[in-house]
């Protein structure tokens, strides 16, 4: 659905960390900020 709406399907993430894995959980916020930062913003083209 977010290919068909102009969106890179890799801007969504699904994982799972509990509350007991805060360092999990830090690490994954972490790669996600990262992986979203090197995209850059939303806009034209992002669906290709």
């Amino acid at each position: 659905m977010l290919k068909d709406i102009g969106v890179k399907p890799e801007r969504l993430a699904l994982e799972w960390a509990s509350a007991a894995e805060g360092p999990r959980y830090v690490e994954l916020i972490t790669q996600y900020t990262a992986r979203i930062t090197e995209m850059g913003p939303l806009g034209e083209g992002e669906g290709d």
